[in-house]
C-alpha cells in the first residue's frame, strides 16, 4: 500500500491549520471565516470548485453554511466558520455528552431537518450527511457544511455529479456508489438524529473498511425494507425556528 503524506502549510492570512479532510486543510483566518485549500501547493482544485458552485445554488440559509465575502479567489474557497466544531467531536467529548439536555439535542434535530428541507427544495443532494458535517456556530445553532454532493434536474437528470458519498454507517444501499437522492439523504440524516439522541452511532455491526459490508450487514437490510416507504415521504417545508442563543449545553 502507497502512503501519501502531506505537510501542513499556511497561506498568507491563515493563522492556523484547523483541520484537514480527503481533499483540502481548512485553516483559520478569523473569528467569522475559514479558508479551504489544497492538501499540496498547486493541486487539484475540483472539490473546492464543486463545493462553492453547490453553495450558490443553495444561496445563503441559516442552517447551511455560506460562502464568505472573498468567495473563491484562485487556489482558495473561503466561507463562513462555525466555531463550535462538528457534533461528532462535541458529542463523543464524554465530559459534553451527559450534560448535553434533551431540549437542546432536539432543537438540533429539527435545525438539522431544516437545513436538509431547504438543501433539498433548491435540488441540491448532500450525499454526505453525517455527525462530522454538522457544524456548530458560537450560539450553539446547526450549520450544514462539506457540499461534494449533487445537483439534479426536476425530472431527475443529474446535472451536477457528486464526489464523495456517506461513511458506511450512514450510507443507504443503493446501485450508485456516490450519486444520492433525496431519499438516502434522508437515510443518513435519520442515521445522524439517532446520533445525536443517543450518543452512538447506528448499525454497530458494521466494521468501517470491511470488505463487502454492504452486502452482509444485518441492520441495513432491516431498514431497507421500508427504504420504499421513506420513498414515498415528501418534505412541505420545514418552519423551525429558535430565538436567542441556546444554553451551553
Amino acid at each position: 500500500m502507497n502512503v501519501i503524506k502531506y505537510h501542513h502549510y499556511n497561506p498568507p492570512g491563515v493563522r492556523r491549520v484547523l483541520a484537514s479532510g480527503t481533499s483540502a486543510f481548512i485553516g483559520e483566518v478569523d473569528g467569522k471565516t475559514i479558508l479551504k485549500y489544497p492538501l499540496e501547493r498547486g493541486g487539484d482544485l475540483s472539490s473546492l470548485e464543486h463545493e462553492h458552485r453547490l453553495l450558490q445554488i443553495v444561496g445563503p440559509h441559516q442552517r447551511s453554511i455560506s460562502i464568505a465575502k472573498q468567495g473563491l479567489t484562485g487556489d482558495r474557497l473561503y466561507l463562513e466558520r462555525a466555531s463550535e466544531g462538528s457534533l461528532l467531536d462535541v458529542i463523543n467529548d464524554s465530559s459534553n455528552m451527559k450534560s448535553v439536555s434533551l431540549d437542546t439535542r432536539l432543537a438540533w434535530c429539527l435545525e438539522l431537518v431544516e437545513a436538509v428541507a431547504y438543501v433539498h427544495s433548491k435540488n441540491v443532494i448532500h450525499c454526505d450527511i453525517n455527525p462530522a458535517k454538522v457544524l456548530l456556530d458560537n450560539q450553539l445553532h446547526i450549520k450544514l457544511a462539506d457540499f461534494q454532493g449533487c445537483h439534479v434536474a426536476d425530472d431527475g437528470e443529474y446535472l451536477m455529479r457528486a464526489l464523495g458519498a456517506e461513511p458506511c454507517r450512514y450510507f443507504c444501499p443503493r446501485n450508485d456508489d456516490v450519486d444520492g437522492t433525496q431519499t438516502t439523504d434522508i437515510f443518513a440524516l435519520g442515521s445522524t438524529i439517532h446520533f445525536i439522541m443517543t450518543g452512538e452511532e447506528p448499525f454497530s455491526d458494521i466494521v468501517a473498511g470491511a470488505r463487502g459490508w454492504d452486502d452482509r450487514y444485518e441492520s441495513a437490510n432491516e431498514v431497507w425494507r421500508v427504504v420504499e416507504r421513506i420513498e414515498k415521504l415528501t418534505v412541505d417545508g420545514v418552519a423551525v425556528h429558535f430565538e436567542g442563543k441556546h444554553s451551553r449545553f
